[in-house]
């Protein structure tokens, strides 16, 4: 896997950035109303308590542990098992990276005011402009951000329920033996919910998801 641990962004960084640019501009007038749709288009993606979001990461969660436990568990003759695939989909590891707004997110919170300045267009001098490239751009991928999201999700899901139904024929038909070593709870509460980020989109977004006592206790 070749996945980097990206920081989740929050609706609060998303409009400190809408923010920053907003008071940048030095033109006549003001462009206030440009930002508006942005401004809507980053509420409604933040908005809390998406039932649909709320129960595919319960899906994607319940085949990740079941994933997880597979790839922790060693057997007497684990040699029988079939080999776990390693063709990991995006968010598989870290599944912060698929929740950018379609990548507006981390555009709009690390772009400069000077680059962001080059997007205003019909600039006359003597009415404010009529739009800006970033902000048009912007609201598209924030509208049509979720549908990505929960695609991605699905593959994830779809990965570990593949490996998963393999490794479960080997353990219909072959005489693995005794179980040497597996994984506790705590453990697989902290790599799926803390390390693989789980618990901040569940946090960021409001999500009617279960969180482990360990977990929100911080004994994991």
């Amino acid at each position: 896997m070749h996945e980097m641990r990206c920081s989740m962004l929050q609706e609060k960084d998303v409009l400190a950035a809408i923010d920053r640019l907003e008071a940048g501009y030095r033109g006549t007038g003001s462009v206030a109303a440009l930002f508006a749709p942005v401004r809507a288009a980053v509420a409604e993606y933040f908005k809390p308590g998406d039932e649909k979001l709320s129960a595919t990461i319960q899906y994607t969660l319940h085949q990740l542990a079941l994933d997880f436990t597979n790839r922790e568990t060693v057997y007497e003759h684990s040699n029988l098992l079939p080999p776990f695939p390693t063709n990991y989909p995006l968010g598989y590891a870290f599944v912060t990276g698929v929740f950018t707004g379609g990548g507006a997110v981390p555009e709009m919170c690390g772009i400069s005011v000077e680059e962001f300045k080059k997007g205003y267009q019909d600039i006359s001098g003597l009415l404010p402009p009529k739009s800006n490239t970033y902000l048009t751009k912007w609201e598209k991928l924030l509208s049509t951000a979720r549908a990505g999201e929960l695609s991605a999700l699905s593959a994830i899901a779809s990965f570990c329920e593949s490996g998963s139904y393999n490794i479960g024929l080997s353990m219909m038909f072959e005489n693995l033996g005794s179980v040497i070593s597996s994984v506790g709870k705590d453990e697989m509460a902290k790599e799926i919910y803390q390390d693989c980020g789980y618990l901040d989109v569940i946090q960021t977004f409001g999500l009617n998801v279960h969180i482990p006592t360990c977990i929100k206790e911080g004994h994991a």
